[in-house]
C-alpha cells in the first residue's frame, strides 16, 4: 500500500527532530540552597533551559546533596551535607503549565528508579556515564577536563582525582580508552593533561561511557574516595560544537557542575530516568523545578544539587 503524504510528511517530521548528524552530552545543573528555616527553593529563570540552536533531548534527572563546606557551622545530627538528607527533600519540575511528576513535591527517594549501585570498593569515589548516543571523537580532537575540589583538603594533603573515557574505532570496531589523572591539594582549577584525552589516530574514535572519580585523602586511614568532593567542565575540542558540556546558573557563578551529578548510571546521586524518549527541547524550551524541604527544624544550612543530563542533537 502506498503512503499517504500525510504519513510521510509525519515520518520525514518525526525524524528530523529525533535524528542528528552527532550528538553531544548536556548537563544542566543549579544548587538550590536552604538556609535555616526555608521550604521551598525555585531555580534560577534560564538555567534549565535550552539557549542553543540545536534541539536537546532530556533523559536523566540526578540529585544529591551538596557535601558539608570547609566552614566550622553549628554541631548537628545528621552531620551537616550527610548525603542521607535527600529523603528529606522533594521535588517538582514545572513545564508548559503542568507539573512532573504531580504538582505534589514527591520525596526524591520516590523519583529513584535506576540500577545504579557499583563495586562497595569504588563505591564513595566514582561516577559513569554511559550516553544513550555515542559521539564521536575526531582525528586529532581531544578533550579538555578541568577539575576543582569543593573543599579543600587537609594540610600537607592531596586527592587524586581523574577521568577516563570509553569508546571504539569506527573502521577497526577495536576498543579504545583515555585516561588522564592529577592530584589536586588546593582550591586551584587545574586542567587534566590533555595529551592524554587526544584521539591520536587516524580513525574517527565512536565514545560510549565516561567514567570519573575522586580519591581519598592520600593519608587518611580510610581510604574509600568521596565524588562528592570533585567539580568538573568538559569540553569537546576540534569537532562538534566546542562549548562545555555543563550549563548552570548565571546569577550565582558555578562554572563547573558536581561530578556527582555526572553519575546516572552507576554513582551515588538519585537517578531518575524519564520514561520512554525523555524531553526534547526545542531553542528556548525548558523546565523550571522546585524543590522543597519537608524539615524545617535544621540549624544550619544544607544545598541540594540538581542535574538534567541528555544529548544535544546537531542537525
Amino acid at each position: 500500500m502506498a503512503e499517504t503524504r500525510d504519513a510521510q510528511l509525519t515520518r520525514i517530521g518525526k525524524y528530523n527532530v529525533c535524528e542528528g548528524i552527532e550528538y553531544e552530552p548536556r548537563l544542566f545543573y543549579e544548587l538550590f540552597t536552604f538556609p535555616v528555616g526555608r521550604q521551598i527553593t525555585f531555580s534560577e529563570d534560564g538555567v534549565f533551559k535550552n539557549g542553543n540552536e540545536f534541539p536537546i533531548r532530556i533523559t536523566h534527572i540526578l540529585a544529591a546533596m551538596r557535601p558539608a563546606v570547609s566552614t566550622p557551622s553549628p554541631a548537628v545530627l545528621p552531620n551537616q551535607g550527610d548525603e542521607r538528607l535527600i529523603q528529606r527533600y522533594g521535588l517538582r519540575i514545572k513545564g508548559h503549565d503542568t507539573f512532573y511528576m504531580s504538582d505534589l513535591y514527591t520525596p526524591l527517594p520516590l523519583w529513584h528508579n535506576v540500577e545504579s549501585g557499583v563495586s562497595d570498593s569504588v563505591l564513595r569515589g566514582t561516577s559513569v556515564w554511559k550516553f544513550d548516543k555515542p559521539w564521536p571523537l575526531a582525528s586529532r580532537d581531544s578533550i579538555s577536563v578541568n577539575v576543582q575540589l569543593q573543599n579543600t583538603p587537609t594540610a600537607n594533603t592531596n586527592r587524586r582525582v581523574g577521568i577516563t573515557f570509553h569508546g571504539f574505532g569506527d573502521k577497526s570496531k577495536r576498543p579504545y580508552q583515555f585516561p588522564s589523572y592529577t592530584t589536586l591539594s588546593n582550591l586551584t582549577v587545574v586542567q587534566l593533561p590533555v595529551d592524554n584525552l587526544r584521539n591520536a589516530g587516524g580513525e574517527v574514535v565512536w565514545v560510549t561511557e565516561m567514567e570519573v572519580f575522586c580519591s581519598a585523602e592520600n593519608t587518611a586511614s580510610n581510604p574509600a574516595g568521596d565524588i562528592a568532593q570533585l567539580l568538573l567542565e568538559i569540553t569537546h575540542l576540534g569537532s562538534g560544537t566546542q562549548r562545555p558540556w555543563n550549563i548552570g546558573p548565571t546569577v550565582v557563578l558555578l562554572p563547573r557542575a558536581p561530578a556527582l551529578l555526572y553519575g546516572p548510571s552507576m554513582g551515588r546521586a538519585v537517578v531518575h530516568r524519564l520514561p520512554k524518549n525523555g524531553w526534547l527541547w526545542q531553542p528556548d524550551e525548558g523546565v523550571q523545578p522546585e524543590i522543597f524541604s519537608f524539615d524545617t527544624t535544621r540549624s544550619v544550612e544544607e544545598g541540594v544539587w540538581l542535574g538534567l543530563l541528555g544529548y544535544m542533537i546537531i542537525t
